[in-house]
């Protein structure tokens, strides 16, 4: 299970595991009716429509959230880390009424790979992000970071991630 505590700028995305999540504060991913246990294995099949998201929120604020899949195409060779599977900027409320950078693309690990960590992060931003500005030239190879700094992101105020491999 994932677990509050303090945060720090900048995040090593291939670390993912249960612990890394004891040091970030836990969002709620829900597939249909299934709520999504930080870290736990699922069938990519749960995952082939976007779910709906829980962000801790304060009201009046703005925030990003994230999807990758830091192990593409494998946790062994991950040279296209991190996949981008959904990018949405300028959430107020509910993810529906944010700014969809990059539509949600579901799990789809390569067969043979192992397993995949897809890794949801929520950032609080400090105003809006003019989403025109945003350029993703590819899903493979997107920088966490690199965005996180580009745009002024909070420390992460939200975390959760499952595992799934090819069926």
């Amino acid at each position: 299970m994932c677990h509050k505590r303090v945060q720090s700028k900048g995040i090593d995305i291939g670390n993912v595991d249960e612990e890394f999540g004891k040091l970030y504060p836990h969002m709620g991913i829900k597939y249909d009716d299934t709520d999504i246990v930080c870290g736990a294995p699922y069938p990519p099949t749960l995952a082939k429509n976007q779910p709906s998201v829980r962000l801790p929120q304060d009201e009046g604020s703005l925030y990003t959230l994230m999807m990758v899949d830091p192990d593409a195409p494998s946790r062994k060779h991950p040279v296209a880390r991190s996949w981008m599977h959904w990018l949405v900027v300028n959430i107020k409320g509910d993810v529906t009424n944010g700014d969809t950078i990059s539509d949600y693309q579901p799990p789809a690990p390569p067969c043979g790979s192992g397993y995949h960590r897809y890794t949801f992060l929520a950032y609080k931003q400090n105003g809006s992000i003019d989403k025109d500005s945003i350029k993703i030239s590819a899903r493979a190879g997107f920088n966490v970071n690199k965005f996180h700094e580009k745009n002024q992101l909070s420390d992460i105020i939200g975390f959760n991630y499952f595992k799934t491999q090819h069926e």
